[in-house]
């Protein structure tokens, strides 16, 4: 359905601008049409990258932003073919290869233009999924298990209390999780009666769920950093485990930089934002990596962790590459035990009860 709007949108596109060919209007409006043309073509390209985000595709990448620009290459080549002709008309005292370079630089540095400030502007879009679940979450008000809990009255999540507790997880999620919804699924498949040791702590990424504030790197650590100094006062006597996972990992491996904690979980790691943004869309080189707004250098963090580490990898993610986790695994300084499945997508590993078996045992194994 998207592909028939694509060639819809570009046939008149190209209609509006034969007619404006025709009729000879000013040159003015032959520029505006291949503007919005190339405006068109850079926001197919980030919802291609958001889709990619949440839906496991046997395709590549580029095919499927090939595909789906197709209609509106050939429509900017059209146009770009009425441009060069009328100028020619008006200007036929300059060589036509001036005329067509010019033409050419014009729309390139437009398209370079407009792409890098959607890049810049847009990373959000692509990278995160705000969300909220208040169905889950008034059903986990009612259930005496879970706790509410609200920190510097700004980030909230959910306290699942364990009897006999001798240690808490505190688990940062994936960009398309809210804790009401995760709680709710962890306590239906069971994942939490494996949990029977640890009480389980997840707060909402801010303008998640009923966080409040809005997203960046910054606010994204600061947010760490209150839920570890929550989990630290409030639970002083108790063993802390840090578990994160897929985007989660970047702020799971910052604080556990900033802390001590007794153990470091990793679920489909990567090793920095600006890889992890290159194996979607390698442009992020030289100069341009400035202009990733979430660096999330989890490479640099881990370096100087002493804690024990378990990473949790699957061939089968085609979102995460187990070629970013294993980069990541090569920067610790200290020896970390590395689990690859081969069966499990990308969604599937935070939700898979071998995965939290894996990692309950890891636990248990830890010297006292």
């Amino acid at each position: 359905m998207q592909l028939v709007w694509i060639l819809l949108i570009a046939a008149v596109i190209t209609v509006i601008e034969i007619l404006i060919y025709h009729y000879r209007l000013p040159r003015f409006f032959l520029f505006i049409f291949p503007l919005i043309n190339i405006c068109l073509e850079i926001c197919i390209v980030f919802y291609i990258l958001r889709q990619q985000a949440l839906v496991t595709s046997y395709y590549p990448l580029w095919i499927r932003i090939g595909i789906y620009l197709l209609p509106l290459l050939l429509s900017l080549f059209i146009m770009t073919g009425f441009l060069v002709r009328r100028y020619v008309k008006l200007e036929y005292t300059k060589p036509f290869r001036h005329i067509v370079c010019r033409l050419f630089a014009f729309l390139l540095i437009s398209m370079l233009f407009i792409f890098l400030t959607t890049i810049y502007f847009a990373q959000e879009y692509v990278i995160f999924y705000p969300n909220a679940s208040p169905q889950d979450r008034d059903m986990l008000m009612a259930d005496k298990a879970y706790k509410r809990i609200s920190i510097d009255s700004q980030y909230t999540g959910w306290l699942r209390k364990a009897e006999n507790a001798d240690s808490i997880i505190v688990y940062f999620g994936g960009n398309a999780q809210n804790t009401s919804a995760l709680c709710r699924e962890y306590d239906e498949s069971g994942i939490f009666s494996y949990m029977k040791n640890s009480h389980f702590l997840s707060i909402d990424y801010p303008s998640y769920g009923d966080s409040k504030g809005s997203l960046s790197q910054e606010e994204l650590f600061k947010m760490a950093d209150a839920v570890l100094h929550y989990a630290r006062h409030r639970y002083p006597n108790k063993k802390l485990y840090i578990v994160g996972y897929s985007i989660g990992t970047g702020m799971a491996s910052y604080a556990a930089s900033k802390s001590t904690p007794d153990a470091l979980i990793l679920l489909s790691p990567y090793n920095n934002g600006r890889d992890l943004f290159n194996s979607y869309f390698p442009v992020f080189y030289g100069p341009l990596q400035h202009l990733i707004r979430y660096p999330l250098t989890s490479d640099t963090y881990v370096g100087a962790l002493t804690c024990p580490a378990l990473v949790i990898l699957s061939n089968q993610d085609t979102i995460v590459s187990p070629s970013l986790s294993r980069r990541l695994i090569e920067c610790f300084t200290t020896p970390v035990k590395t689990i690859q499945f081969d069966t499990l997508d990308h969604g599937d590993i935070a939700m898979s009860k071998e995965v939290w078996k894996t990692i309950i045992r890891f636990l248990h194994e830890l010297p006292e």
